[in-house]
């Protein structure tokens, strides 16, 4: 299972206006060879995220710029800070927004799931639910915490209802599955045999390059390993162009790690709007 990412700022993050103060108050060395000291209590914070998750960090902090990615690495083992630095953000343009580049990041990556913490916001519209904005007098606090914790396991929209079953995500991604034909149509008892009336159901969607790229998003987007899935059901839309015998083939290798047991549904149907990208829908019952 593809780990979900942290897009981590620095300033009004882990480097806080209070603890700044509070070092100078009692004259206390305020920075290092890096830069300001941590506040302890934001540290703390983002330890609890990524033990909850275990998600990976990609430095999105203007840090990088005078700090290259193993200046950084060495600075989290000196310092003794929490979880693991897959990366940094591209040192492009500075007049590209943040949110262009941690969308060119997710794009060259697979798009994992992911959350950002950062003090601004300079993002897409389409990322302000994975964005935590934290006060930079105090940064990460317990609300940030459990804002960001959901966030990474995909548990921020309520549940909802689809014909009496339990669902987390958006229920009328369902209903737009029965209503669609396509080369291989699903129906609603496809859908009723695979929702669960007392485990977890979740629906999830995302969207790439190709039919291969798109399932992958919507698989890391679930809160667990694909071996943990007792039921799926998998709806393939493609757009101005038919998915290539290479992609899927692909889709078994991705399926690979599943539970011999799982029982797989899935269809697939064109769709013009989407233009030369591919969409695919994701409906799993997870085990308790």
């Amino acid at each position: 299972m593809t780990r979900p990412v942290i897009f981590l700022d620095f300033d009004g993050v882990l480097n806080t206006d209070r603890y700044q103060a509070r070092l100078a108050v009692e004259g206390e060395t305020p920075k290092d060879a890096w830069g300001p000291i941590f506040d302890p209590c934001s540290v703390a914070n983002l330890k609890k995220i990524i033990d909850a998750t275990e998600a990976e960090i990609v430095i999105s902090s203007s840090w990088r710029y005078a700090h290259g990615l193993g200046s950084l690495r060495m600075m989290w083992e000196v310092r003794d800070l929490p979880g693991e630095i897959r990366g940094i953000l591209a040192c492009g343009a500075t007049c590209v927004s943040r949110g262009g580049e941690i969308d060119g990041w997710l794009n060259r990556n697979g798009r994992p799931n992911y959350v950002i913490i950062d003090d601004l916001d300079d993002f897409y519209p389409s990322q302000h639910d994975h964005y935590v904005e934290t006060n930079p007098i105090i940064g990460i606090t317990e609300n940030d915490t459990d804002k960001a914790i959901k966030i990474l396991r995909n548990m921020t929209k309520e549940i909802s209802e689809w014909n009496g079953f339990p669902v987390y995500g958006n229920v009328e991604e369902i209903d737009s599955i029965v209503e669609t034909s396509g080369l291989i149509n699903i129906d609603k008892e496809d859908i009723e045999s695979v929702l669960s009336a007392d485990g977890e159901n979740r629906i999830i969607t995302a969207s790439g390059a190709d039919i291969s790229e798109a399932l992958n998003a919507a698989i890391n987007g679930l809160p667990c390993g694909i071996d943990k899935v007792n039921k799926l059901l998998i709806d393939f839309r493609y757009g101005n162009k038919q998915p290539k015998m290479s992609e899927l083939s692909s889709i078994a290798a991705t399926l690979g790690d599943a539970n011999s047991d799982c029982d797989l549904i899935w269809g697939m149907s064109s769709d013009d709007t989407l233009g030369e990208s591919c969409k695919v829908t994701v409906l799993a019952s997870l085990k308790a």
